[in-house]
């Protein structure tokens, strides 16, 4: 066996001998860690004209106000583009708001979308934010 693999069922036997209370702290701060690639309107990665390019990264840098290189790909609607690009598990922010389907929408209920890859799994609040990127968020500002 590679000495890569050993070292990492090594580490895997160690968190399996916590005790539970440990490892939901770890489950959540490894939520609250990757959240942005967790959750995110934006691809993590995305073929533009002809360049591979890191969207999230540059939205996470514009925010911060350490570059404009998002500005120019910021108004491409990735629901409807033919671009090649990979989205994150939830494609929602937890500011995002989703006319069509807010008003405390339960996750069993009818919901308005163009495919099952925009569904809101665990529902949206009054406004249409989804609650599940909500939690991942919150799970990112505990962890912080």
């Amino acid at each position: 066996m590679p000495v890569k693999a050993k070292r990492l069922l090594r580490i895997l036997h160690r968190v399996k001998a916590l005790p539970r209370h440990l490892k939901w702290l770890l489950f959540i701060a490894f939520i609250g860690l990757f959240a942005p690639l967790i959750s995110n309107d934006v691809p993590i990665i995305a073929k533009i004209e002809d360049d591979i390019r890191f969207p999230i990264f540059e939205k996470s840098l514009h925010q911060w106000g350490w570059t404009n290189q998002f500005v120019s790909i910021e108004n491409i609607d990735w629901t409807n583009t033919s671009m090649p690009h990979i989205m994150p598990l939830v494609p929602y922010t937890a500011k995002a708001i989703d006319i069509k389907n807010g008003g405390y929408l339960s996750p069993f209920d009818a919901q308005r979308i163009s495919s099952w890859r925009y569904r809101h799994w665990l529902g949206t609040d009054d406004l249409g934010r989804d609650c599940l990127a909500g939690i991942i968020i919150g799970c990112r500002v505990s962890f912080l």
